[in-house]
């Protein structure tokens, strides 16, 4: 496994290069910030409809700030909403769904036994 699946950054060309990380700490503001978690079923397919739409909501933003608090501490959800212009909002989709896409664990080849996850979906039947 590389550094770069254990500590996924998606470079991103906001009023500089930036990287959206979607680290544990990012949802974690996220939630401080919004009462939400992303754990949430409910939360995630409401953010994910916004972004196919690329319907920018504040829950949108702070998830950017969120995402990108790792390399810059003193970054204000101000200045992140400042740093989006309307012509990158599909960019900027595309690149949340990477980031996301990035963070989460690889799937196992079929065949091989694993133990369900806290998070996993309960088996149908």
């Amino acid at each position: 496994m590389t550094i770069e699946k254990v500590m996924p950054e998606i470079a991103i060309f906001l009023d500089k290069e930036r990287h959206l990380k979607a680290s544990m700490g990012a949802f974690l503001r996220f939630k401080k910030e919004t009462g939400r978690s992303l754990f949430d079923r409910s939360t995630v397919a409401q953010m994910s409809e916004d972004l196919k739409a690329r319907n920018l909501t504040e829950d949108i933003f702070i998830l950017i700030w969120a995402c990108l608090r790792h390399e810059d501490k003193n970054l204000t959800l101000e200045q992140v909403e400042d740093m989006i212009l309307p012509s990158k909002m599909e960019e900027l989709a595309d690149k949340l769904f990477e980031t996301f896409e990035a963070a989460m664990p690889e799937n196992k080849p079929e065949g091989e036994d694993k133990e369900p996850g806290p998070l996993a979906s309960p088996p149908a039947g």
